[in-house]
């Protein structure tokens, strides 16, 4: 039996490893791509078949793609590459479809968890807000950035 089609699709989650450029292998980079990258132009791709029109389908890329730290250095690459495909992807969308990315800050509860000072983070809640956002808005082939501004 096929699944009946949905009005949105939004994309939280992926595996990357966190390291400097030099310590990075042609494994993180395979895993990166395949996962974080891959899976969400896949999602577009495949999704596109199963959304109603006028659907949406919401990626998540993240601050790195603006502002690189040296540590996840492959995420700051994989999330521009996403946010760029995304805006490609807006352009052939038929049926009156969107695709959006929304670009968080650093979760406080991941930084907290990793015993960071979660001080310049975005709760994942607030992230939320922004997801139902772009899935409810107009937008197609944008990018959202969610900042804590308080």
């Amino acid at each position: 039996m096929a699944a009946k089609p949905v009005d949105a699709v939004v994309w939280a989650a992926g595996v990357s490893d966190f390291a400097a450029f030099k310590e990075l292998c042609d494994d993180d980079f395979d895993r990166a791509l395949s996962n974080r990258l891959k899976g969400q132009v896949n999602l577009v791709r495949v999704g596109q078949n199963h959304i109603r029109d006028g659907g949406s389908i919401t990626l998540v890329s993240g601050t790195l793609s603006q502002k690189p730290s040296l540590g996840p250095t492959i995420l700051s690459m994989v999330k521009g590459d996403l946010e760029s495909s995304a805006k490609a992807a807006a352009l052939k969308l038929e049926r009156g479809m969107r695709v959006n990315v929304v670009s968080p800050e650093f979760f406080k509860e991941t930084m907290k968890m990793m015993g960071i000072e979660s001080a310049a983070g975005v709760t994942a809640a607030d992230t939320a807000k922004a997801n139902e956002a772009e899935v409810g808005g107009h937008n197609t082939g944008a990018t959202l950035a969610v900042r804590d501004d308080a």
